[in-house]
């Protein structure tokens, strides 16, 4: 296995848990698992026992429940972002959300008056998108898609990069796809947060043995945990 970010092959185990490895970079410091190496299994994990598993961020909220739902801190942020890219694109203009799973935030989207798109390797995400919302959310890679060149205004992820086997791949089709003046918007856990240090310490401090803490912060869903270096 490759480092994502800088080409070595030279990495050292940081956590061995139950179902996956959680390694460094020797010599840039990235942390990712060992199923980088096994893209093509990834897509199995996004049917929809991973969104009913999470009813109530996916399902109780505001824009899937419009009559019962929460407005949570997810809804409040995306509209915030909302606002904001209004300001810097008075015009709206095309949007592509890489990762938009259910479409939330397509629908919001729709409702700035931009013209969203969404791509998502979840055959049950986009499906629901489409159906529920009527957006255009497209199921695949982002490089199989084909979007042309300098096409978007705005291209967003949310809570997503950490789940790209090649992350820098989908990042230079962004580039690629990207209107010269366009933005990107992204957002991912920090490796370095508080939780995970503490998490680390207990693990060393006995031993190895005591793999909940990590064992809650590191799992099969993120593939790479990026600090803001």
């Amino acid at each position: 296995m490759q480092c994502d970010l800088c080409g070595s092959g030279q990495h050292r185990l940081l956590y061995p848990l139950e179902n996956i490895k959680i390694l460094r970079c020797c010599d840039c410091g990235l942390v990712f698992t060992d199923l980088c190496a096994k893209p093509d299994n990834l897509s199995q994990f996004y049917f929809s026992d991973y969104y009913t598993s999470r009813e109530e961020y996916y399902f109780q909220n505001s824009v899937v429940n419009q009559e019962d739902g929460i407005e949570h801190d997810s809804i409040h942020s995306f509209k915030r972002i909302l606002a904001e890219l209004s300001q810097l694109r008075p015009r709206q203009g095309r949007l592509l959300d890489v990762g938009c799973a259910m479409g939330i935030f397509l629908k919001l989207a729709v409702e700035r008056g931009w013209r969203p798109s969404g791509v998502d390797i979840s055959s049950y995400g986009t499906k629901f998108a489409r159906e529920q919302f009527g957006v255009d959310a497209r199921c695949g890679n982002l490089m199989e898609v084909g979007f042309p060149t300098d096409y978007f205004d705005v291209v967003t992820m949310w809570d997503v990069i950490e789940h790209f086997p090649r992350p820098s791949r989908q990042l230079q089709e962004v580039r690629r796809i990207l209107k010269p003046d366009g933005l990107l918007y992204l957002n991912t856990p920090n490796q370095e947060a508080l939780m995970r240090r503490l998490a680390h310490l207990l693990f060393l401090l006995t031993g190895g043995t005591f793999k909940y803490p990590v064992a809650k912060l590191y799992h099969q869903f993120h593939v790479y945990y990026y600090s803001p270096h």
